[in-house]
């Protein structure tokens, strides 16, 4: 298949109460986007177990806990290394609500104004003026993972060098 070609998923099968079957057909999906978004999520969920690992003083088995982005995000809620203005947590709940939408909800289509939280976000870290001018959903997602991981990255490497320290269980981040 050539590469400006869409795929096209089958319909969905619908049954009424006469028993009649009929057909839902899906719309045209962007699967280059798609695949962007699950590639960002999938970095971000990686920084933030990482971040995990570095954080933990106890040798949990994170590898075989297999925990969600969900159940990462709220182990690191409680920190108070997030200044609020930031609301890291708050914004990553939210893009993996995005994720899950996109994973259970066929009808779901990912446009540009469903990603205004993490534009709004973007926006805040970026202390040049004018505001960030991002007109494209890659754009947004690749700008956001971006300065998520590069957050992440700095808190790992800043636990690592307070383990190296011998300042263990007294983060200062």
């Amino acid at each position: 298949m050539a590469h400006n070609e869409v795929y096209k998923l089958p319909g969905l099968l619908q049954s009424s109460v006469t028993g009649e079957a009929s057909w839902k057909r899906l719309g045209d999906i962007d699967f280059e986007v798609v695949g962007q978004f699950l590639s960002c999520h999938l970095v971000i969920e990686y920084y933030i177990g990482e971040f995990l690992i570095a954080f933990s003083l106890a040798p949990f088995n994170w590898e075989g806990a297999k925990l969600t982005l969900g159940q990462k995000v709220s182990l690191i809620s409680g920190l108070q290394s997030f200044p609020e203005s930031y609301s890291v947590p708050a914004i990553l709940k939210y893009f993996n609500s995005l994720r899950n939408k996109m994973s259970h909800d066929v009808d779901f289509r990912v446009s540009l104004d469903v990603f205004l939280p993490e534009i709004e976000f973007l926006n805040r870290l970026n202390v040049s003026d004018p505001p960030l001018q991002l007109e494209s959903i890659v754009e947004v997602l690749g700008q956001f993972t971006s300065s998520i991981s590069i957050l992440f990255a700095t808190l790992i490497s800043h636990c690592s060098e307070q383990k190296r320290n011998g300042h263990n269980g007294e983060w200062m981040l």
